[in-house]
């Protein structure tokens, strides 16, 4: 058997990576039917065939697939990790009960509550307690209890704030008043406000897609299109993983789950290889992380960007493309230069699948990803929109010319992706609480002078305490909360210094993946090392090292924002060749090996200086980084020459 067929038969969709539970007889075909339901009904709303048949739903929409959400919700997901997981208990058909009603109750008021100014009743009062209160019990579930901690703060703060002090003090809130904020707002805040619009349309799309391209067998594709391209190479299936992972992050934007699909290939493969367990863990981890970079999926907290900054999707699609190639060209550099070092052998070539024959398999995948970047980027078309033609597509192909999808692996796609709609999009009514309360209690316009204050009018500094922040956040809480808790309060002064928005709020982004990586909870660390039987820590630190870029290239893009491709073509390529060459040789620094030789401590460390003054896109600094690299580079080449010269003497004299 070939390596590249070595694991594959074990990889999971995305769905069954997470555990739900495992419910038989009638109310597992009401779970399922619900979830394939969910799944048809948004994609049917995104194709504007409602608006075509005169069925006007607007924002009303949001209120009926959340209620969909919360029944599967409390259907799959027990309340601990006890259990029970093959049975749901009567106190989950409760809270499914009330999420479901209230959700149904906004759905049917939704026009009275959108055109007309009401005083809310006793009863709705009612609802709006018990929907948040379920929705705070269902982010609970999935997300853990730093977005039910910070959502429950949203909530106590505007109905106590009046008791506080000084600055701290609100304006005093009625029960009635929140009840209108959050829950009758009609769509314009609180539960059913912009985040959930973007989590019931975009979100929900993409995960469809992405669960149409697992069960047509993406995962082994790419796998086999990175064996095909980097195995036969030094460190082969190192880089097997890594250019495995950024093709998987193409269409997945959740870093763990790259992990659980790639990692369960490239980890016990690399294992065999002769990998320590630590650096294949690590590897796995800091490449699938990067995937959540790399266009044109890059997860919630970036389609939750674009509507902040009230710009196109794409265009944070085109600025996030370089520093993800950084990112990956890093990776790719160190762990050749990890494998030049160590002696670390390539994949035999008679295991090595051949590449040609991998992509003639995988054409349609292929073609639907390019119907998705044609969609976006040339014709500029809604990205919602973009998402679900590319999935028809796909399922088009995948059915008629190839065979690879059957009835059955519809019905299982689109179960998969209504049930990952359940998961994740029990963060849109959290996040639009967070972001309502940051409105209601000022503290949106607060914090921002506070924090401005703190930093002393010095840019860098406020960039040193936001990445810390990041960092510190994310040791309880996933990435897109760590992003909506800086973006309100962070990205505005960072802004008010003068930087571009998409650069201030790229940068809170990237920190807040980074939590991902970085000890004490790294997640993705915690899972790759899991997988390889490895130490958590020796983990986190190698992943930490060989993500070295990404914790770097977000202070040079404040600064100077032709990393995001933003500025004039030349100055732009300017910035990605000198970035380039900065990237391998802070990547030889780091290894202290440079193609083909190892490099000294002190010279090491030149070549690190000069790689970070490469890689920021000044011309001073470029010219002082390429006089500080250059004699590093001819040292290789001259080694490299009179390596050559060596072997041609030996060939000639035997």
């Amino acid at each position: 058997m070939n390596i590249a067929e070595g694991n594959k038969g074990g990889l999971e969709s995305p769905a069954e990576n997470r555990r739900t539970r495992s419910l038989r007889g009638a109310l597992a075909r009401v779970v399922r039917l619900v979830s394939v339901t969910l799944a048809i009904y948004v994609a049917v709303y995104v194709s504007t065939l409602f608006d075509l048949a005169g069925i006007q739903l607007y924002g009303s929409h949001r209120a009926l697939v959340y209620s969909g959400i919360l029944f599967l919700l409390f259907m799959l997901y027990p309340g601990t990790s006890k259990g029970p997981w093959n049975r749901v208990p009567w106190y989950d058909f409760v809270l499914a009960f009330f999420g479901v009603t209230a959700s149904l109750y906004a759905f049917i008021s939704w026009d009275k509550w959108s055109y007309g100014v009401t005083l809310p009743t006793w009863q709705e009062e009612l609802l709006a307690v018990a929907l948040i209160a379920v929705s705070l019990e269902g982010a609970r579930r999935v997300l853990g209890w730093a977005f039910v901690a910070v959502g429950l703060a949203f909530i106590i703060y505007p109905l106590f704030g009046k008791y506080l002090p000084g600055m701290l003090a609100t304006p005093p809130y009625s029960l009635s008043q929140l009840t209108q904020f959050f829950y009758l707002a009609g769509g314009g805040s609180g539960i059913f406000g912009g985040p959930m619009e973007i989590f019931t349309t975009t979100v929900a799309v993409f995960l469809l897609f992405g669960a149409f391209l697992q069960h047509t067998g993406a995962a082994g594709v790419f796998i086999d299109a990175a064996v095909g391209i980097a195995g036969r190479f030094r460190g082969g299936m190192a880089k097997v993983a890594v250019v495995a992972s950024s093709l998987f992050g193409l269409i997945s934007g959740v870093g763990a789950a790259n992990v659980l699909v790639t990692g369960s290939f490239t980890i016990p493969a690399m294992k065999r290889l002769g990998y320590r367990p630590s650096f294949a863990a690590a590897v796995e981890a800091s490449a699938s992380t990067g995937g959540i970079l790399m266009p044109p999926v890059m997860g919630a907290a970036a389609f939750l960007m674009a509507d902040i900054l009230g710009v196109s999707y794409w265009s944070i699609a085109l600025a996030a493309v370089l520093p993800g190639i950084l990112y990956y060209v890093a990776m790719f550099t160190m762990v050749d230069f990890e494998g030049g070092r160590t002696g670390l052998r390539g994949i035999p070539t008679t295991d090595i699948p051949p590449l040609r024959k991998t992509l003639s398999q995988g054409w349609f995948l292929i073609a639907s990803i390019v119907v998705l970047l044609t969609l976006m980027g040339y014709f500029g078309h809604p990205v919602d929109q973009s998402a679900l033609i590319a999935t028809v597509v796909l399922v088009a192909l995948a059915f008629v010319p190839t065979g690879r999808l059957r009835f059955s692996g519809l019905i299982k796609a689109l179960d998969d992706g209504g049930r990952l709609l359940a998961e994740i999009g029990a963060a849109g009514a959290v996040v639009g609480i967070i972001m309502s309360g940051f409105t209601l209690t000022g503290l949106g316009a607060f914090l921002p002078t506070v924090m401005q204050a703190l930093s002393g009018d010095n840019l860098f500094l406020l960039l040193l305490f936001a990445a810390a922040a990041s960092i510190v956040l994310g040791m309880g809480a996933p990435p897109l909360l760590v992003y909506v808790l800086l973006a309100a309060t962070v990205a505005p002064t960072i802004i008010q210094f003068g930087v571009s928005p998409i650069a201030a709020h790229m940068f809170i982004f990237y920190f807040g993946l980074m939590s991902m990586l970085t000890p004490p909870v790294a997640l993705s660390s915690l899972i790759a090392a899991r997988l390889a039987g490895a130490g958590f820590w020796q983990t986190s630190i190698e992943a930490v090292r060989l993500a070295i870029v990404a914790f770097i290239i977000p202070f040079f893009f404040v600064y100077q924002p032709a990393l995001l491709m933003q500025g004039s073509f030349t100055g732009t390529a300017i910035a990605v060749a000198t970035a380039l060459l900065g990237v391998v040789a802070l990547s030889g620094a780091l290894t202290r090996y440079l193609f083909i030789r190892e490099l000294t401590l002190p010279e090491a460390f030149v070549v690190g200086v000069g790689g970070l003054l490469l890689l920021y896109p000044e011309h001073y600094s470029d010219v002082v980084g390429f006089v500080l690299v250059v004699p590093s580079i001819v040292g290789t080449v001259f080694v490299l020459v009179r390596r050559r010269r060596k072997e041609m003497l030996q060939r000639s004299m035997t």
